[in-house]
């Protein structure tokens, strides 16, 4: 139990890790004055903030299951 404590443990902080970095280059896409580029620019920080979402839940899952590992509930929910 102690690998897959380890393995989550390791996933949730890359997944962070990647979101703080992806959140961090979506907000240096320069949004230009240009009526025609300015929608596409929109769209294209749309992109990766919801790319950042994805990894911060990834690590929110994996922040949730070591609270719970912590609390020693899993056990008591798998029925071992």
């Amino acid at each position: 139990m102690i690998y897959v404590d380890v393995a989550v443990c390791s996933i949730g902080v890359i997944s962070s890790v990647v979101a703080a970095l992806l959140w961090f280059y979506a907000s240096h896409i320069k949004v230009p004055n240009n009526r025609d580029t300015f929608i596409g620019e929109l769209q294209r920080i749309n992109r990766w903030n919801a790319r950042a979402a994805v990894a911060f839940g990834i690590a929110a899952l994996c922040a949730a299951y070591i609270f719970v590992q912590f609390l020693g509930l899993v056990p008591f929910l798998l029925g071992t």
